[in-house]
């Protein structure tokens, strides 16, 4: 992965340009990332993700004119939808939820240690799901108390997928991304992609965050790949 044409694009976000620069710096010297963009507020990050194409933005949830849950949603209105993930010093559950659900790939806190961020962002470049560990139980309590992203937990839905498709969900609610998935089931990464694609549909939900979420809430991830009912698949494709 180190040369510039499988370089990941990522644009950063922050109206702290200590913290900007200060990033940028960190990812200047990974070999399979590039940083395409800074900006120092919502509007300058959305007409230069417009320009620049980045695959993945990592921003900041408080920002002086549009906040990182809002720049979400407009940046998932563009044609390219670049991925999101808010990096933050903001350790609020609501603001974890609202990016969740505007459709952001992750929430990392700024104290995170580097190594950890840098296999998150390459996560997230897999297609794969990011949530600081510490904030994972606290998501989960939060979720509790609000609405069902389906409604009555969406038992019905699920009964609707098939024995492989009820794994390859339980497998993201715990955020592990494709190839890892294909790994622990013993299938290639295209497979598992026509499954989660399958998935989505079947819910009616936009992306894996989102599947994510309803996996949560309906203890798909608590009880793993033989709740609910599926008996769990073998390693035969």
């Amino acid at each position: 992965m180190g040369d510039q044409a499988s370089s990941v694009r990522i644009m950063l976000v922050d109206n702290q340009e200590f913290a900007r620069r200060g990033l940028g710096l960190v990812l200047a010297d990974q070999p399979d990332i590039e940083v395409v963009a800074e900006a120092a507020n919502g509007s300058e990050a959305m007409s230069l993700a417009a320009a620049l194409h980045p695959e993945i933005v990592l921003t900041e949830a408080r920002l002086p004119d549009l906040n990182g849950i809002e720049m979400t949603r407009n940046l998932l209105r563009h044609k390219d939808r670049p991925k999101v993930v808010i990096v933050t010093s903001f350790d609020s559950e609501e603001y974890l939820l609202g990016a969740l659900q505007a459709g952001a790939c992750g929430y990392i806190l700024k104290s995170t240690k580097v190594d950890e961020l840098l296999n998150a962002i390459r996560a997230v470049a897999l297609g794969g799901a990011v949530i600081c560990p510490c904030m994972t139980q606290r998501l989960i309590r939060k979720m509790r108390s609000r609405p069902p992203l389906i409604p009555g937990g969406g038992a019905r839905m699920l009964d609707t997928l098939s024995d492989r498709e009820f794994e390859v969900l339980a497998h993201i609610s715990v955020g592990k991304t494709n190839s890892e998935i294909a790994k622990e089931m013993g299938l290639t990464t295209a497979t598992i992609k026509s499954h989660v694609s399958s998935v989505l549909a079947k819910l009616r939900l936009r992306d894996r965050v989102q599947a994510a979420l309803v996996g949560y809430e309906a203890g798909v991830a608590l009880r793993g790949p033989a709740g609910n009912g599926h008996a769990p698949t073998s390693s035969s494709a």
